[in-house]
């Protein structure tokens, strides 16, 4: 879905790597790989002014917590 909301919005920025819950790590192949994916992917919100919400993730949430980032419902 976030790849269809960026293709419709240039000002959206969207990083197209592995989307993994970190619960779920135990059945991944590449847990290094996952790992650097999510951190990467908080890194770039670490730099954003705001944060939309995504239905159903907590992982947009918890970035706008830890880097006191408004967040959006969209």
């Amino acid at each position: 879905m976030t790849k269809e909301l960026s293709l419709n919005n240039s000002a959206l920025f969207y990083f197209d790597n592995t989307k993994i819950h970190i619960g779920d790590l135990i059945y991944e192949d590449n847990i290094k790989n996952a790992v650097i994916d999510t951190i990467t992917d908080f890194f770039i919100m670490s730099k954003c002014n705001k944060i939309f919400k995504y239905p159903g993730s907590g992982f947009s949430y918890m970035a706008s917590i830890l880097f006191d980032k408004k967040y959006i419902n969209i």
